[in-house]
């Protein structure tokens, strides 16, 4: 919850009696709240994505890397006008709130030298060598932030706490 009474100084920190949550969402959710571009969503799917998304604008904080992957992705995926679906419309809000410290978590991950689609912030774990490269800036960016973190995925719609990507 975000309000005078419970400001923050940075994002998710803690003032108060308030902890607001730090979300990294996966470009997949806003493009499949978009309803076009995803036939492999069904209408519960869609509209889980919506609705997670038009959750965040109310008083959560979102993660980024500070080196722009995720938002370049989002850019290329995602419309700036905000128009005419609800993933343009985040495009648009987190770009009007990357600089904002208490909305927008910039977070430093630092691409393998041998291969700059791996992360150091990335888990070293066997279970995960299969794992999406494209996707691995997420993981690594969850992994990079001290915050209470939640990922956001296509439907079915997960929310995976740090500790299940290596925190």
């Amino acid at each position: 919850r975000r309000n005078g009474r419970y400001g923050k100084s940075r994002a998710g920190e803690k003032k108060g009696a308030a902890i607001v949550m730090v979300y990294v969402v996966d470009t997949n959710v806003a493009v499949v709240a978009n309803e076009r571009d995803s036939p492999q969503a069904d209408p519960d799917c869609v509209l889980a994505c919506i609705n997670n998304l038009q959750a965040i604008y109310n008083g959560t904080v979102i993660a980024l890397d500070a080196s722009g992957l995720i938002l370049g992705e989002y850019m290329d995926n995602l419309s700036m006008s905000g128009q005419p679906g609800a993933g343009d419309y985040f495009m648009k809000w987190v770009y009007s709130i990357q600089a904002d410290e208490s909305r927008c978590e910039q977070v430093n991950i630092t691409p393998m030298p041998s291969d700059p689609s791996n992360f150091n912030e990335f888990p070293r774990d066997p279970a995960l060598a299969r794992f999406d490269r494209k996707d691995r800036k997420f993981v690594a960016v969850a992994n990079g932030t001290s915050l209470r973190i939640s990922i956001m995925r296509q439907w079915p719609f997960v929310s995976v706490g740090a500790e299940l990507v290596g925190a």
